[in-house]
């Protein structure tokens, strides 16, 4: 129907996309995703690594499995299992606003790098304060090298130049 207002029409009409030619768009849980990583217990997905940890529960250790190439920084305030899942996390350069790029982890809390490639970019730095639990690869590109002050342990691979003022326990 129509109605008038002040020289305007409005017009209301139902139609179909059949009746357009009209292709339906998908609904949106069938679009493509911008989710880079979810996490395997509450099954929710994240867009950022950061939010994704932030959200993790503080009271176990939430494994987050990646869906998709990361290149982010962030600071674990929460203890989690980090599944590359055949995916790369790559700890970018100078960020704008933020001094470098980094990947934190808090005291008393750990990161376990479960598998697949960490790069670490020539600008980037990791500040280890808890436990890093390497069972990948980390590939750390900063010459002046990785300065660990917490406890770095696992059987993983790491890359670059280690220096070491905290414990260094090697193995799983």
């Amino acid at each position: 129907g129509a109605n008038g207002s002040e020289g305007r029409i409005y017009l209301e009409y139902e139609f179909s996309y059949m009746e357009t030619g009209i292709n339906q768009p998908e609904p949106l849980a069938q679009q493509q995703s911008c989710n880079k990583v979810k996490n395997q217990f509450t099954n929710v997905s994240y867009s950022s690594l950061h939010d994704a940890i932030n959200d993790a529960n503080p009271m176990a250790i939430d494994t987050l499995i990646f869906l998709d190439n990361v290149e982010e920084s962030f600071i674990a305030y929460n203890s989690v299992v980090l599944k590359g899942n055949g995916f790369t996390l790559t700890i970018p350069d100078e960020i704008p606003d933020v001094e470098f790029g980094k990947m934190e982890i808090d005291a008393n809390k750990t990161v376990t790098w479960l598998q697949g490639n960490l790069i670490v970019n020539p600008l980037g730095i990791i500040i280890n304060g808890g436990i890093l639990h390497n069972k990948g690869t980390i590939i750390y590109n900063n010459i002046d090298g990785f300065s660990n002050d917490g406890i770095y342990k696992g059987s993983g691979v790491f890359q670059g130049n280690f220096i070491n003022y905290g414990i260094v326990d090697v193995g799983n």
